[in-house]
């Protein structure tokens, strides 16, 4: 019998894997991608915002300090944040569009 030969706790760790497992089917956009492509996404301008109004938080992640950005900061915020969603995501590479997904 298996509940003799394994841990209770690790087959409740293994069934629940089991049932939360996601499904296979992935987002559509995902397995588009330049598979050879070399491009990378300039983020000058975003590294000059979080330079400028960034701030660490507890855990160490960098945070853009919205409260402080005075009115002039908030056209380059807008426009930085456009020049993203204008992107043509699926022409860069899976690990291009991590970054990109992960850092937006």
């Amino acid at each position: 019998m298996i509940s003799q030969t394994v841990p209770g706790a690790l087959l409740v760790q293994i069934a629940f894997r089991v049932v939360a497992a996601p499904d296979a089917d992935l987002w559509e956009g995902w397995p588009i991608h330049g598979q050879r492509s070399q491009a990378s996404i300039d983020r000058t301008a975003r590294g000059a915002l979080f330079s400028e109004y960034g701030v660490k938080d507890e855990q160490g992640l960098n945070r853009l300090c919205d409260d402080a950005a005075d009115a002039a900061a908030r056209e380059p915020l807008s426009s930085c944040t456009q020049a993203l969603c204008d992107l043509s995501i699926s022409r860069y590479s899976h690990d291009e569009q991590l970054a990109y997904w992960t850092n937006f």
